[in-house]
């Protein structure tokens, strides 16, 4: 009779494992992950495998100790690399949370250590179907439940889900055809836990009430979502390209998206984020989206410590606290050109390297207008405000006041104000920009 989870776990290695690096099976000794690790030695007769195996004792059992030791030895008889490192109970929070954050932190550790090709996790339908359930529940967004997928990474380590479409069940008689016993771990069945609580009491309610079982259905739906997903990213991606920085702050414009829907103000948003590794809630993201879409001016958030502005149609993430000193890079233009006449006035504040004609010859002096007197405040205020530029920004806007003490923006096409001396075909300014 054909072993299909072993044919599964063939095919999905013949698809994805490629050279001689390790792989890293996280084992619990729990039925799924020993199921992976047997399915695994019988593709030895198939493929070259460099198996280590890693365990993470949370230690929140007596016994669990014990089972550490049991896996090591099984691991040595089998002549597999062991690796195990024991939790601490972090106080407050949320246990579950904290749990799998310290075991793929050691993961990750051991992955590198290894230098492996990727972690092998026993992840099965059933544990999808309760994350995008869960997900579900807590207002995820559409993208967040596709929740798990049979391919994924985590910072630079990739991670494997071979068995994400097997069913518990099967797994659990494919265990028994070969004699293999499982630690049967009782925290599992502790209503302490959501995860316990899902598995013992709503998912057979449901399917009670349903008439059918549901874990499959819930599993292609991820499966569709993933494939949605995609569809979105490659248009993301292209957004994204469009998208400026410097070295303290990145912007977007979101005039200059082409195809855009309502969705894509909150997609594009959140993965805009998710690449710069910031994570917006989503009660925010639906804010920030709403913010812009409407074209709404002078809005200031707060992500993740770092402030975000939003003016009308446009974002701004600053990504670093504001130095007191800035360089500010004037450039010779080669061929003669207006100054930044490519350059939106409402981004001079951020970009830090401009292009100037080479009919500049006085040295001036480059400062914010939050710095400027108040009377060449006044004398410019008009000008500036033209611009529109939300508060943040105006006062922060570039001025040079000349040898004459006259002040002008440093960037206004009209004016074309001489008065800068280039050296080498560069002037630097140091300038105390951010201070009051």
């Amino acid at each position: 009779m054909k072993d299909t989870l072993l044919q599964s776990v063939r095919d999905f290695l013949s698809k994805n494992h490629q050279g001689t690096k390790p792989l890293l099976l996280g084992i619990s000794g729990g039925g799924d992950s020993l199921a992976l690790l047997h399915l695994l030695l019988e593709c030895k007769r198939f493929f070259s495998l460099d198996l280590h195996l890693a365990h993470f004792d949370h230690g929140w059992r007596q016994e669990s100790a014990k089972e550490a030791e049991s896996l090591k030895a099984a691991a040595k008889e089998l002549g597999l690399p062991f690796h195990v490192q024991r939790g601490v109970c972090a106080e407050g929070g949320n246990l579950e949370d904290n749990a799998r954050e310290q075991r793929m932190s050691f993961f990750m550790q051991i992955y590198k250590k290894v230098n492996a090709q990727a972690l092998l996790l026993a992840h099965q339908r059933e544990d999808q179907a309760e994350t995008v359930l869960k997900r579900f529940f807590e207002g995820a967004d559409l993208f967040s439940l596709g929740a798990m997928s049979p391919i994924d990474q985590r910072g630079d380590m990739i991670i494997w889900r071979p068995l994400l479409r097997s069913a518990r069940e099967d797994l659990r008689k494919w265990l028994k055809e070969k004699g293999l016993q499982p630690f049967e771990d009782p925290t599992n069945r502790d209503s302490r836990f959501l995860r316990a609580r899902m598995r013992q009491d709503l998912f057979p309610y449901i399917e009670k009430s349903f008439g059918k079982k549901i874990a499959l259905n819930i599993c292609r739906f991820a499966e569709r979502v993933h494939l949605f997903k995609e569809v979105f990213e490659d248009k993301y991606q292209g957004y994204l390209k469009l998208c400026k920085s410097s070295r303290w702050a990145v912007w977007c414009d979101f005039r200059w998206f082409k195809d855009l829907h309502r969705f894509d103000y909150q997609g594009f948003l959140k993965y805009f984020f998710h690449h710069l590794q910031m994570v917006p809630n989503g009660e925010l993201l639906q804010k920030m989206g709403d913010r812009i879409q409407e074209g709404a001016a002078d809005q200031s958030f707060w992500v993740g410590g770092k402030e975000v502005l939003i003016d009308r149609k446009r974002l701004v993430v600053f990504l670093v606290s504001m130095p007191g000193e800035i360089d500010w890079i004037i450039e010779k233009n080669p061929i003669g050109e207006i100054p930044c006449e490519s350059l939106d006035p409402w981004e001079y504040p951020l970009f830090g390297r401009f292009l100037c004609s080479a009919s500049y010859v006085k040295k001036g002096e480059v400062c914010a207008f939050r710095n400027l007197d108040p009377h060449h405040q006044k004398e410019i205020s008009s000008s500036v405000r033209s611009y529109k530029l939300p508060l943040r920004l105006k006062s922060l806007y570039p001025c040079l006041v000349d040898s004459n003490a006259s002040v002008h923006h440093f960037f206004d096409v009209n004016k074309k104000c001489n008065n800068l001396k280039l050296h080498n075909e560069s002037v630097v300014f140091s300038i105390n920009f951010f201070n009051n």
